[in-house]
């Protein structure tokens, strides 16, 4: 949810990444708090885990969403930058009963 920021160019970017990653509860550039977006991606999930008993399930990301949620899980919050970092494209990771079984991220 950054529709309201301004562009930035690629060391903005990251600097912007970094400093939501390390500051949850923080906005910057009108962008919604990591901790916001973890909630949100989070209950989604749960609501599509229930729907879809005992059903494979593809989820398509953005790094920063998928690596809070996956960090999350982990116990591994505090590494969310870093572990954004180790992504490239079309990077996946599997998670089966709440248990990470391939990282996403390359850490």
């Amino acid at each position: 949810m950054r529709d309201h920021g301004s562009f930035l160019g690629k060391d903005e970017y990251l600097q912007n990444m970094k400093n939501c990653m390390e500051n949850k509860d923080q906005t910057y550039n009108n962008w919604e708090t990591a901790d916001h977006a973890l909630e949100r991606f989070s209950k989604r999930i749960q609501e599509i885990d229930l729907k879809y008993t005992n059903k494979k399930i593809l989820i398509v990301a953005h790094g920063g969403v998928i690596n809070l949620y996956f960090a999350k899980i982990l116990g591994k919050l505090d590494t969310t930058f870093e572990r954004i970092l180790t992504n490239s494209f079309c990077d996946y990771g599997l998670i089966q009963n709440d248990k990470v079984l391939k990282d996403i991220a390359k850490i």
